[in-house]
């Protein structure tokens, strides 16, 4: 013999499932994530290569492309190179005209870099050198009328930082390392 839910029951169970979802949504102030990085691969830094896709052009907000020009015979891990990139994208952003003014950071922290080998299938369809995952946090300077805010992150309790995470193809052009943000999901 089967039992009817009544609807006051169902009702309940619905909202405390919400309750446990929410719950499980909220992180500490700026908390570091426990993912792990990937092993590293060592990238011969070539003299001269000419990628099937060329560096993207700066269109300003957050699809300011950084750049790493590495010298002949210096080698860097993947791990490396696009730390330094997440690194030069960020201190961009701490020093920009009016143009991207809503961009404008106080401050900010790379968080962890990782080279998620799920996504290194994607480097092939994308013309890249690999993809890289950054997590970072940043300190919007107009708390108000920031960008930084729109699509998504977590947001401090004293709501003055923000953590976000982007996914992005490594791009190699005659030495020059640079990268394309990536949208969700990332490998189309």
């Amino acid at each position: 013999m089967s039992k009817q839910i009544s609807p006051i029951a169902k009702r309940t169970a619905l909202i405390i499932m919400s309750m446990v979802v929410l719950a499980g949504c909220t992180t500490p102030d700026r908390a570091t994530p426990t993912a792990t990085i990937q092993p590293e691969a060592t990238m011969p830094v070539p003299t001269s290569t000419t990628s099937p896709q060329s560096i993207p052009s700066n269109v300003g907000g957050l699809y300011f492309a950084p750049s790493l020009t590495i010298a002949t015979g210096e080698t860097l891990t993947q791990q490396e190179i696009a730390e330094a990139l997440f690194t030069n994208w960020l201190t961009h952003f701490k020093d920009v005209g009016q143009e991207d003014a809503r961009y404008k950071i106080d401050d900010y922290e790379v968080i962890q870099v990782t080279i998620p080998e799920e996504l290194q299938s994607c480097s092939n369809k994308l013309r890249a050198e690999f993809v890289a995952t950054g997590i970072f946090s940043v300190k919007p300077t107009d708390k108000l009328a920031s960008g930084w805010f729109a699509g998504g992150g977590n947001i401090s309790d004293d709501q003055l930082w923000i953590t976000k995470s982007h996914d992005v193809a490594i791009l190699l052009d005659n030495g020059v390392y640079s990268w394309k943000l990536l949208g969700v999901p990332p490998c189309w």
